[in-house]
């Protein structure tokens, strides 16, 4: 009997797997079931639908990651500002000044809106801050010339993984979440592939036995490693 696939296994060990069980299929000519040859043309189409979805899960991942370190920066900017401004010393105090009243026409309030208009407005506080007449001002300012250097290369950074994501999006553009597709892979590994290949098996080991011991240890390798990580969170 072979094994079934456990449905907690993470999304990235369903699409592994199912590739392996695939790899597997196509090493064995069984051209002439016309039944397994269907569920595995759908399951080699939903394997690939994960994939692309994990991989535009990855970017989107990416990108919300150097969105918050932008975010960091634009509040690390804003805070900065602030110290100087209310510093003793008064010429770190008037250029402080001079350099929040231009910082504040963007504002720490830009990190709460939309990538596209986050990204508009920082580019345009980038263009602000490196007119000559406020060079002046920020070179007297020590940190704050960094600040601001840093969240440019921060905003050129996000640009260019949000450029990859829509790219990304325009290749492939799944609607279903990887989650949602791992569910249906599952299922048709489950119901379909083991069950099938497994009955078939015992009435025709000669044609079907190699697959089905293929299947069931790639599959009770996947199974040990699920097991092995949820028994390794219960003992700590």
């Amino acid at each position: 009997m072979i094994s079934k696939l456990k449905s907690h296994s993470r999304v990235t060990e369903v699409d592994a797997t199912c590739k392996l069980i695939i790899e597997a299929y196509n090493k064995e000519d069984l051209s002439a079931d016309t039944y397994i040859t269907s569920v595995f043309d759908h399951l080699k189409t939903k394997s690939k639908a994960l994939s692309n979805a994990i991989r535009q899960d990855k970017v989107e991942s990416e990108l919300d990651a150097l969105d918050t370190v932008r975010d960091e920066l634009v509040k690390s900017a804003h805070y900065l500002l602030i110290g100087y401004v209310r510093n003793p010393n008064q010429t770190y105090a008037t250029a402080a000044t001079a350099v929040k009243k231009v910082y504040d026409k963007y504002g720490i309030k830009m990190i709460n809106e939309s990538y596209a208009v986050q990204s508009s407005l920082s580019e345009s506080l980038s263009a602000d801050m490196a007119r000559p007449e406020m060079l002046v001002h920020i070179n007297t300012l020590p940190g704050v010339g960094e600040a601001f250097t840093a969240l440019g290369t921060a905003q050129s950074n996000f640009s260019t993984a949000e450029l990859k994501y829509k790219e990304e999006r325009s290749k492939f553009d799944e609607k279903e979440s990887a989650t949602s597709i791992k569910k249906e892979v599952c299922h048709i590994i489950n119901n379909d592939v083991v069950f099938y290949i497994g009955a078939m098996a015992k009435s025709n080991k000669a044609v079907y036995g190699n697959l089905a011991l293929t299947v069931d240890k790639i599959i009770d390798t996947n199974n040990t490693t699920v097991m092995s990580r949820r028994k390794t969170k219960v003992e700590a």
